[in-house]
């Protein structure tokens, strides 16, 4: 009998950890996604939590909609509340790991947490190269253009197409 209760015991204590290590999962989801024979992006993307974050609704053509959320500027939400937000990008080129901005955006793949290689291009421009990552919750869409040089990088456009 004791032997039959302690089977219990550890299948009980397995089923808790597997069910909550899905639920943390489907929160938040890290992407690889190779970009080219050298070079991929790192992305992670998570469920967005309105009650984690200051959000500021503004007038907005004649109708109330969120403008703001942490007192910055939002993309990809048609001025409601998000579904997902991208927390952190990298691209990783040749042993080295550059961290790319990605602060006002939201939605990238609409409720999805899992982005496309599609959503991608990466150019190569003078002293290093262009990433433009296109966006969309499959209403509006939205554009990042990062400037990636000497393992440093620079977004130098944030906006819709």
């Amino acid at each position: 009998m004791k032997i039959y209760k302690f089977v219990l015991y550890i299948l009980s204590t397995l089923f808790i950890f597997k069910t909550t290590y899905c639920q943390e999962n489907q929160e938040t989801k890290n992407t690889r996604l190779t970009l080219n024979d050298s070079c991929s992006l790192i992305i992670e993307i998570s469920k967005f939590d309105s009650s984690l974050n200051k959000i500021e609704k503004c007038e907005i053509l004649n109708w109330i909609g969120v403008c703001l959320i942490n007192d910055k500027l939002v993309f990809g939400t048609d001025f409601e509340i998000p579904y997902t937000t991208l927390n952190k990008m990298e691209i990783h080129c040749s042993d080295r790991f550059i961290e790319l901005e990605v602060s006002c955006m939201f939605n990238p793949n609409g409720v999805s947490l899992v982005p496309n290689r599609e959503q991608f291009e990466i150019i190569k421009a003078e002293g290093g190269f262009i990433l433009i990552g296109n966006f969309s919750d499959g209403a509006g869409t939205y554009s990042a253009k990062w400037k990636i040089v000497a393992n440093k990088s620079v977004r130098i456009f944030l906006g819709e197409n």
